[in-house]
């Protein structure tokens, strides 16, 4: 007579059916899902977000010239309740020649000055003339600063700074191919 000894043999968790049973795709499909979202949303941004390129001038200084600009700001409906006058001064910047092209009259600017705190002072200002020296291997610039009375009487003629032009605008994926050699302007 023989018997058969039947033993017992461990199943693994994984391999059984109520591991199969329990497990279920849903969170691995949610994740996917989720991932792929964050993905096409970082696409988007890389191949169609705006990206201002700025001009730095090697020298910028506020000269004693003046002038007044008068708004007629509207309010709701288009209603004009006052009317503002601001006063501003001139500003004198030279550019590299390689700026020459791209930098042009009525393109907004800003110009950044140190105060006697270390603080930075932003002031907004506007292209009003372009003038290149060729010899120079320079471009002068004159832009208008205009400012509120506090800030007009603190800044003084002779102050010193940079000034810096927006250009133009650029995608992240145009900078990255420009950077590594792909896509040339």
């Amino acid at each position: 007579k023989s018997y058969i000894i039947r033993g017992f043999v461990a199943n693994p968790f994984v391999r059984t059916m109520r591991s199969f049973e329990a497990d279920s795709y849903y969170s691995s499909l949610i994740g996917l899902v989720v991932s792929m979202v964050l993905l096409i949303m970082w696409l988007m941004w890389f191949f169609s977000a705006p990206i201002s390129v700025y001009k730095t001038s090697l020298y910028a200084i506020i000269t004693s010239q003046e002038a007044v600009k008068t708004d007629f700001p509207s309010g709701l409906f288009g209603i004009v309740h006052r009317m503002e006058t601001k006063r501003g001064r001139y500003i004198q910047a030279e550019f590299p020649i390689e700026a020459q092209g791209s930098i042009k009259r009525g393109q907004k600017a800003a110009f950044m000055i140190m105060d006697k705190k270390n603080n930075q002072k932003k002031l907004p200002a506007i292209v009003t003339k372009v003038v290149s020296h060729i010899n120079e291997n320079k471009i002068k610039v004159e832009l208008m600063a205009f400012m509120d009375k506090k800030m007009f009487q603190d800044i003084k003629s002779g102050t010193t700074g940079k000034v810096f032009i927006e250009t133009s605008h650029e995608t992240p994926a145009s900078m990255v191919m420009n950077m590594s050699g792909l896509f040339m302007n």
